[in-house]
């Protein structure tokens, strides 16, 4: 391992990653090489997955068109004429180059494009890339590293069987953990949080029917095994029969291709039907279903498919009272990795303002979303490959022209202070004194625009309103019984 690290530190030193005629030779490559070899690849996904063939060749098509992406974010004449911009004498302020080594873990839901597209990217951002595939039953691992070795030139792109585990090694990298296990400090890290809860809120307002369909979809397809599919479905109570009998209907459409596969049984799946099953033995849910999926209608909230990460063909529907009952619900959770909110624009927008989500999708759920590991949390993923070139990336601007005028006033008090001013070019009556640095300092700020108070406010105007209302009853009464009594008088005084 330490010779295969020289080898891309050297490279990395050298800059020949940096060179975008070098980039974009290499995405050339990496495309044909998966274009000659999409039979095998997509026969190994299969034997991996034993899932529908369309769920194969989607991962196949997202992964290409990371590739693709990428490449076509390389701009040969933009990239040249950015480069000599400081030669000019010219700004370049958003100059940005690559971390330099890139180690990428990847997950084992739909590894092709988990793998594919952070490589892709890290190589068009500028970076030498190490793959960590650690020996594995999988079919597809040992296709990928054969291809990707020939394609990719060996002094920037290296396939490891090992973990890297030398602190050293790694505090050199930009370590991409898609897995979620990652336990190390490192000083650069994208880390994805495949834990993290993913909520569906389905209000009053919207079209169940259309929300059945995209929970249900999103549950089941890839087996459930996605980190983006719904782990719990919050339904308002007067909405929640025809959602439940909406989703049980739509099950019928996906459960025949899902029986039909034959993917392995994982732990986390059986402890997740351990739960379906206990919290129905305890009266918590009742259950609708068979061996190959499972919908939950949660009584209780106090049950532990709340806060489970749910895998599999698995659906857990909950009831809500309100929409501040939700924003309630979700403040004592963490971050949620996404929420698919079902409602008119109006209520979604003030769930997705109060529900602390990483991502939200107001009456959708892109099935897209289903291929590939859990976005970092520290940038916003892309909607297409879920990875950005500027997640590689790092900023090194490049000034050549003097600040703003505004901050060139405090140095050339500095420089007159120390008598560099004249020898910068300053004329003595530019110079600002100190005191008038702090009077212009202390000038008040623009006003935001908002009218002045003094108007009534909202207890006021219910005062006025109130008065305005005795007064319609009382001041009549008033005058009619003075004008009666005035009656009165003035016939006695008559007599």
């Amino acid at each position: 391992m330490a010779e295969t690290f020289a080898q891309l530190r050297a490279a990395k030193i050298d800059g020949r990653t940096e060179n975008v005629r070098f980039r974009q030779n290499e995405l050339q490559n990496l495309h044909k090489a998966l274009r000659d070899n999409a039979d095998t690849i997509c026969e190994t996904i299969q034997k991996d997955a034993q899932g529908p063939r369309v769920e194969v060749d989607s991962e196949y098509y997202l992964g290409m068109l990371a590739v693709r992406d990428a490449y076509q974010s390389l701009d040969f004449d933009n990239e040249l004429k950015e480069e000599y911009l400081i030669a000019k004498n010219k700004d370049n302020g958003k100059r940005r180059v690559g971390y330099g080594i890139i180690l990428i873990r990847p997950t084992t839901h739909t590894r092709f494009f988990s793998i594919v597209a952070p490589v892709a990217l890290a190589i068009a951002a500028g970076n030498c890339v190490l793959l960590e595939l650690p020996q594995t039953l999988s079919n597809l691992d040992p296709v990928l590293k054969t291809t990707l070795s020939k394609a990719l030139d060996q002094d920037t792109f290296v396939v490891s069987n090992d973990e890297v585990k030398d602190q050293r090694l790694l505090d050199e990298c930009l370590i991409v953990d898609q897995t979620g296990s990652s336990t190390g400090n490192f000083k650069s890290e994208l880390l994805s949080q495949p834990s993290a809860q993913t909520v569906a809120v389905v209000d009053r307002t919207a079209d169940i029917q259309k929300a059945a369909k995209a929970v249900v979809a999103a549950r089941f397809t890839y087996g459930g095994r996605s980190p983006y599919s719904p782990d719990i479905v919050l339904v308002n109570e007067f909405k929640k029969k025809d959602f439940f009998e909406a989703c049980v209907r739509y099950t019928s459409q996906y459960v025949p291709a899902q029986a039909q596969s034959k993917r392995a049984p994982s732990q986390a799946l059986d402890e997740i039907k351990n739960k379906f099953k206990s919290a129905e033995s305890a009266g918590r849910v009742s259950i609708f279903g068979s061996q190959e999926y499972m919908i939950a209608d949660v009584r209780e909230r106090s049950c532990s498919l709340f806060d489970a990460k749910i895998s599999g063909c698995h659906l857990a529907i909950a009831p809500y009272t309100s929409l501040m009952d939700v924003i309630t619900l979700m403040e004592s959770r963490p971050t949620l990795l996404a929420s698919y909110l079902f409602a008119n624009p109006a209520t979604a927008k003030f769930l997705s303002q109060y529900i602390d989500s990483h991502l939200s999708c107001v009456n959708q759920i892109p099935l897209n979303l289903l291929i590939g590991p859990a976005a970092p949390f520290t940038h916003a993923p892309s909607p297409r490959t879920r990875y950005t070139t500027t997640m590689f990336s790092q900023p090194r601007p490049q000034y050549a022209q003097s600040p703003p005028i505004d901050v060139v006033l405090a140095t050339s008090c500095l420089d007159s202070e120390t008598g560099q001013g004249e020898k910068k070019g300053f004329k003595s009556k530019a110079i600002l004194k100190p005191d008038q640095l702090r009077k212009i300092a202390t000038v008040p700020l623009p006003s935001t625009g908002q009218r002045q108070g003094g108007g009534l406010g909202f207890f006021e105007q219910g005062i006025l309103t109130g008065l305005g209302l005795a007064s319609a009853v009382v001041l009549p009464t008033l005058a009619f019984t003075a004008w009666f009594a005035g009656s009165r008088v003035w016939r006695a005084l008559k007599r």
